[in-house]
């Protein structure tokens, strides 16, 4: 009896591989990206590598004044908020932790409905590790981070972080954070041609906040006998529930996932429709790394003016922000603002949010994107995708020295040579259009060009 002739093979929906697409594969990859999208906005969360869910839309506090912070947690929480993004170097975790406590004890919320993110910062990571394993003076590293230091051990590396983290904690009234973040690839005081302590020593210390505090086994107990003191600490809960980097590039990345026990969570990074960060957006999600978006409406004057890199225009105010949104209202029959089509335009492509707001009308309008009325169609998305040039933001330059170990933003972020100069260029050429891109827009368009043209390609 002959053999039955094998099955066809199946359909390929495994588009990623793929150069060209026939117009069916088009269709159906619209249509498989279409409903995941639906599903994770009407969920409201991202899942995480951890099995924990992480809110899309939070609030960001770097820079809210003080003394209005705390109100405009209370009021995110009050409005239905669930994640709230802080950082030791903001200042204001005391404020925010009076805010919580106000929320948990009238009943608000609970604790284990709100998802707290906080970050370690540059100078709490000496005495995270010890000064070898980098590579000679002036011999750049092969790597994207050069070998741990073989001296250390993790019971050595820890305190610097783990105080750090408690310290936090102690400002937010919290027995643990749902997420914390080394915020960026840096070392406070090291110059040379690497970190001093390698960023692997500051992992796997973040790793240790991820276990029960207190090491060992405890005794007691097992004859009916209250448990020890030690044995108590030896249980106490994790510090951290996840922990996660931000600022990291690709390689970077790579590199720490390739070497960790605990991969990171989350990378937060800056992502908007004029610094698409397509790229890395991209590695994150196939190496399951969930991204947040900081800045995610842009950078305001105030912001660039602290950072130190220079104003640029608004981003709000680009022709494709307000033409988006404009399109949205007339197409809903509700008004939709810019800020408004640029979050929904970062939640479609996956990625959560952290607009900053003190003012109680934009938090409720930032928390409503996150409705199916607001979804954006193919024209409104493909014209915020294709927002030409691209320029960072919170570029990194104020890391830069000429000792190292980052003398260039392409060692910063790991890119080609020519990444400085595009930098550059591309935030010359946003300067130059001033803050009112739509004027300046209609005279290109009297000229028969178009100052905001970009390729169409999408990030």
């Amino acid at each position: 009896m002959a053999a039955s002739p094998p099955p066809p093979p199946p359909a390929v929906r495994d588009f990623r591989a793929l150069v060209l697409l026939s117009p069916a594969q088009r269709a159906e990859l619209a249509a498989l990206d279409a409903r995941d999208r639906a599903g994770r906005l009407a969920r409201g969360a991202a899942l995480l590598n951890t099995g924990a869910s992480i809110p899309l839309v939070g609030l960001g506090t770097w820079q809210a004044p003080p003394g209005e912070v705390g109100a405009a947690v209370y009021e995110a929480l009050r409005r239905g908020c669930r994640h709230i993004d802080c950082a030791s170097v903001y200042a204001n975790e005391r404020e925010i932790g009076d805010a919580l406590a106000r929320a948990f004890s009238e009943g608000v919320c609970a604790r284990e409905d709100v998802f707290v993110t906080s970050k370690l910062w540059n100078d709490a990571k000496r005495g995270a590790g010890g000064a070898g394993g980098g590579a000679a003076p002036g011999a750049p590293s092969s790597s994207a981070f050069p070998p741990a230091s073989s001296s250390s051990s993790s019971a050595v590396v820890s305190p610097a972080v783990e105080a750090a983290c408690r310290a936090s904690l102690e400002r937010l009234g919290l027995d643990y954070l749902d997420l914390y973040l080394v915020h960026w690839p840096v070392v406070t005081g090291c110059s040379g041609p690497e970190l001093d302590p390698p960023y692997l020593d500051t992992w796997r210390a973040m790793e240790r906040l991820t276990r029960p505090q207190g090491g060992g086994g405890g005794d007691g107990g097992g004859d009916g006998k209250a448990p020890t003191a030690a044995a108590a600490a030896a249980t106490a809960p994790p510090l951290a529930r996840a922990i996660g980097v931000s600022n990291l590039s690709e390689r970077k990345l790579r590199a720490l996932m390739a070497a960790a026990s605990v991969p990171p969570a989350v990378n937060q990074v800056e992502a908007h429709p004029l610094w698409r960060n397509g790229a890395l957006v991209r590695a994150c999600a196939g190496l399951g790394v969930h991204v947040t978006a900081y800045s995610p409406l842009g950078s305001s004057p105030e912001a660039a003016a602290a950072l130190g890199e220079g104003p640029t225009p608004s981003l709000l105010r680009h022709p494709a922000a307000l033409s988006a949104a404009e399109s949205a209202s007339r197409r809903t029959g509700q008004p939709r603002s810019p800020a408004q089509v640029v979050l929904r335009w970062n939640l479609e492509r996956g990625v959560s949010v952290l607009p900053k707001s003190v003012r109680a009308e934009r938090i409720a309008a930032n928390l409503d994107v996150l409705s199916a009325q607001h979804a954006l169609s193919e024209e409104e998305r493909l014209s915020l995708s294709s927002v030409e040039p691209q320029a960072r933001m919170v570029a990194g330059g104020f890391w830069l020295t000429a000792r190292g170990p980052y003398r260039t933003l392409a060692e910063l972020w790991d890119e080609d040579a020519g990444a400085d100069a595009r930098q550059r260029e591309a935030v010359a050429a946003l300067r130059r259009l001033g803050p009112d891109w739509a004027d300046k827009e209609k005279e290109k368009e009297k000229e028969g060009g178009g100052a905001w043209g970009g390729s169409g390609a999408c990030d």
